[in-house]
């Protein structure tokens, strides 16, 4: 909870007490995700899903090229397992994310016209809905998923998320990968899966002033 609530307070500072240079974006994109999926000690294959964000970034200069720059996103990610061994030959998880992250941005030129960036930042995200699609012996089955934080999936995901871009006054651009660094599973105890999301997002942001 303390990292949670360090996150929260980071983010919520820039957007109500940031100085006149601070710039406000609405950003969206495509997201094509899938997850780190063990059995144990032995890797299962995996498949990618379409999804997408949408949500609002904050940009701070403070120190040269170097920008604060978080933001809050829905994001809707997923991830398909096809076990190896057993009669379940597929299980496909779509689920939807509020996701905050303080992020830094290094802007490589003062021109005006635009600039290269690299970014990378920490990440939390509450998983708020979503389905599983189990096909087991030729039959597959379609439920909610449930979240929490000791029993079933888990409610919060923590990563790590670097990013490159190309930002001018107006817009920018960004390639992002967001990697879990938590087991999203709560019941490997059980069933012996360890799951970690894995999300390569393509974005597009407009500044408002």
């Amino acid at each position: 909870m303390r990292k949670i609530s360090i996150l929260v307070v980071l983010v919520i500072f820039v957007f109500v007490n940031g100085k006149g240079q601070t710039k406000i974006a609405l950003k969206g994109g495509v997201n094509y995700s899938t997850a780190r999926v063990y059995h144990g000690t032995e890797k299962q294959p995996t498949d990618y899903k379409l999804g997408g964000n949408i949500g609002v970034q904050a940009d701070m200069p403070f120190d040269g090229g170097l920008h604060f720059s978080p933001y809050i996103a829905y994001n809707l990610k997923g991830f398909i397992t096809l076990p190896k061994t057993g009669n379940i030959t597929k299980i496909d998880n779509t689920i939807h994310y509020v996701e905050m992250a303080p992020k830094l941005t290094y802007h490589f030129t003062n021109d005006k016209a635009g600039s290269f960036t690299a970014g990378a930042g920490m990440s939390l995200g509450v998983a708020v809905a979503g389905r599983e699609k189990i096909t087991d012996n030729g039959v597959t089955t379609d439920e909610k998923m449930k979240f929490s934080i000791v029993n079933k999936y888990g409610l919060f995901d923590f990563g790590f998320v670097p990013s490159i871009g190309y930002s001018t006054k107006k817009i920018f651009i960004e390639a992002v990968y967001q990697m879990g660094l938590t087991n999203i599973n709560n019941n490997e105890e059980n069933d012996g899966r360890n799951i970690r999301n894995r999300t390569f997002s393509l974005n597009l942001g407009f500044f408002l002033k």
